[in-house]
């Protein structure tokens, strides 16, 4: 099973790495303004920050075959009286687990037999307002990662997940205040909130 620490130590690894990606000599951007591209040619969306944390983690020796991306909170997963039943359809971006705990779980479970070791939500704060049409960026990032800390912290106290953890990714500063992820993370002792940025902020 992998520990919340295993995970935090590949996302610490995951930053090192975002700091050393090349960059385009000057963003992509088309019509004035109204399409701005990816600051390089690594990470050209959310997907791809969830892509290479996914091997971030195989690094640390989690399986391949423990993670699971996009994972539906179905009925066939969780059924009534369990309180997982309750929560809205939405997806998680990366799930670990393993094969066998999945197979030893009667689904769909009613009763608490079946717990992921850990689901990780991914937002990814491009620096595209910087050079054209804002479309409410940078508040929007704060505001959407905020969702999933909410998100995260219904699966924690329904009892799905060991541990939940929010990563962004920031290209550039969006604002974040100092206190954000102490904040977060006081809702609920299984969560993690990081800050995977390409700058040192201290």
């Amino acid at each position: 099973m992998p520990t919340a620490t295993s995970i935090v130590d590949a996302i610490g690894d995951i930053e090192r790495w975002f700091r050393t990606l090349p960059a385009f000599d000057s963003p992509p951007v088309y019509g004035k303004g109204t399409v701005v591209g990816s600051f390089g040619p690594t990470i050209l969306a959310e997907g791809d920050a969830t892509l290479h944390t996914a091997r971030a983690l195989v690094d640390r020796g989690i399986p391949w075959d423990h993670l699971h991306l996009e994972l539906a909170l179905t009925k066939w997963l969780w059924a009534s009286p369990h309180a997982a039943s309750l929560l809205p359809p939405r997806r998680i971006d990366l799930a670990v687990i393993s094969p066998a705990a999945l197979m030893a779980a009667h689904l769909p479970d009613t009763i608490g037999q079946l717990v992921f070791d850990a689901f990780l939500e991914f937002k990814y704060g491009s620096g595209f307002w910087q050079h054209g049409v804002s479309f409410g960026y940078p508040k929007k990032i704060i505001h959407d990662v905020e969702g999933d800390v909410e998100k995260l912290v219904r699966c924690l106290e329904a009892g799905i997940c060991r541990s939940a953890h929010v990563v962004c990714f920031e290209q550039v500063d969006h604002g974040f205040d100092a206190e954000f992820m102490a904040r977060s993370q006081a809702q609920h002792s299984g969560l993690r909130v990081h800050l995977v940025r390409a700058w040192n902020p201290s």
